[in-house]
């Protein structure tokens, strides 16, 4: 499941993307749309923070053309925690650089980098 913050009519909502993302289906967060304009996905976590049930999945499926996609969570809290060299092509790209690793018997894809990056940084 992939959940999008997106900007439709005017307004930030937050939904569910279909599985070939073609599509966008808006979840049913009543009673938090302060909360959706002014963090996206974030009233979603808060949500399930509670102990509440995933909210449906309700309303008319947009395709994903006819809206404007966000950051997912436009005003983070915190730093968000950021990995790289995650993924096998990836490591081997970043071979030739400071991001490898120092034993050269060691897998390409042995470790990720971990890093931080602030919240003023997210733009989509």
């Amino acid at each position: 499941m992939r959940i999008a913050t997106y900007r439709w009519g005017g307004r930030r909502h937050v939904g569910v993307l279909s599985n070939d993302a073609r599509e966008i289906a808006p979840i049913d967060l009543r009673g938090r749309q302060e909360q959706v304009q002014s963090r996206g996905a974030q009233a979603l976590l808060e949500h399930l923070a509670e102990g509440k049930d995933f909210p449906a999945v309700n309303g008319t499926r947009l395709p994903l053309s006819a809206v404007t996609l966000e950051a997912p969570l436009p005003r983070p809290r915190r730093n968000l925690w950021c990995v790289g060299r995650n993924y096998r092509a990836h490591a081997k790209e970043l071979q030739g650089t400071i991001f490898k690793d120092d034993d050269g018997a060691a897998k390409i894809d042995q470790w990720p980098i971990v890093f931080t990056k602030v919240p003023e940084c997210v733009v989509a």
